[in-house]
């Protein structure tokens, strides 16, 4: 759980572009409330770090546990 709080902390500083705190608004609405993990994976596609594809599947994958 101490991995997941600092991964938090780290999303938390980091300020969230305008597409994001609005994909995070409209899935608010929605009732879906990400974790801090998937947050960070839709983070790293707005960075192009990560594809669509692969974040999906990660998000899908902590989920399906």
């Amino acid at each position: 759980m101490v991995k997941a709080r600092v991964l938090a902390d780290l999303i938390d500083q980091t300020p969230l572009t305008k597409s994001m705190q609005m994909t995070l608004a409209s899935l608010h609405l929605e009732g879906i409330k990400l974790s801090p993990e998937s947050i960070a994976d839709l983070q790293l596609v707005e960075a192009g770090k990560l594809s669509k594809k692969e974040a999906v599947a990660r998000i899908l994958a902590r989920v399906q546990k």
